[in-house]
């Protein structure tokens, strides 16, 4: 899966746990709860077939669109 291909995926899957109206931009704080993150975590596990460590579930890694394209980019190999 190419970068822009995974952001997309990731836009998709934060914008329909959240209910956002309009798409974040990549480096815009996201407004989420506690609920909406462990959602979000649980579906990007599921859907790019990843495991979160204890160590990855702070909040740095989801505040942003890109930030959540990053760690998963890592735990998928995709960072070059």
């Amino acid at each position: 899966m190419m970068h822009n291909e995974l952001k997309q995926k990731v836009t998709e899957i934060v914008m329909t746990i959240t209910k956002l109206e309009k798409t974040p931009a990549e480096q815009e704080i996201l407004p989420i709860d506690s609920f909406a993150s462990v959602a979000i975590i649980v579906k990007l596990e599921d859907d790019f077939s990843i495991m979160f460590e204890d160590k990855d579930l702070v909040l740095d890694n989801f505040l942003s669109i890109g930030s959540i394209v990053n760690m998963v980019a890592e735990k998928k190999s995709l960072v070059s």
